[in-house]
């Protein structure tokens, strides 16, 4: 140890395309358990060692999905906002305490999430890669500058900004439009 942990990151996710109707059972429980439950997990186990720190921070990888949903994405959308629920509540229960909470909901980032998906086919994920302008370096300088200007939320990439503020100012054409896109 180098002296305790000050900062957790919980990042975690994978995904299964399908609809909710043909989506296996199997592909639905994978999808809640790393992405909703590896929070939770990581969340209770490292909460009492931040607790031991003069500060702490704990952020949680959620998506912009979590926000605006994509289309055959139904597991990866409801775990995803339940970690944005479950940031928010946590930040409430530790409100004048010295740790703080972030919730980061990226765009589409380039990683392997898509090729590595079950449901994602070949011409899925070159759409994903066409699309997915982020890399992961620069999605990582904006996770640290958010923690550090203690962000609760921290939105990575145009495409999230865009997709949030829509969100806000009109929200069922935003669904309309990126059910649409995201139908394909």
């Amino acid at each position: 140890m180098h002296g305790g942990v000050d900062v957790i990151l919980n990042n975690a996710g994978v995904a299964a395309r399908a609809s909710l109707e043909d989506m296996s059972y199997d592909h639905l429980t994978r999808v809640f358990d790393v992405n909703l439950w590896g929070v939770i997990h990581g969340v209770r186990a490292f909460l009492p060692v931040l607790r031991r720190r003069p500060r702490g921070h704990v952020v949680n990888m959620a998506s912009i999905t979590a926000i605006v949903p994509f289309t055959y994405n139904g597991p990866y959308n409801a775990a995803k906002a339940a970690v944005l629920s479950l940031s928010e509540t946590l930040e409430q229960e530790l409100r004048g305490s010295t740790i703080r909470v972030s919730c980061v909901c990226p765009g589409l980032i380039r990683t392997r999430i898509a090729q590595t998906s079950p449901g994602v086919v070949a011409e899925d994920a070159e759409y994903f890669e066409r699309r997915a302008r982020t890399s992961p370096e620069r999605a990582a300088e904006v996770i640290v500058r958010g923690i550090e200007r203690g962000r609760a939320r921290i939105y990575v990439g145009e495409d999230a900004w865009v997709l949030a503020i829509a969100r806000r100012l009109a929200p069922r054409l935003t669904l309309r439009m990126v059910g649409t896109a995201s139908r394909r």
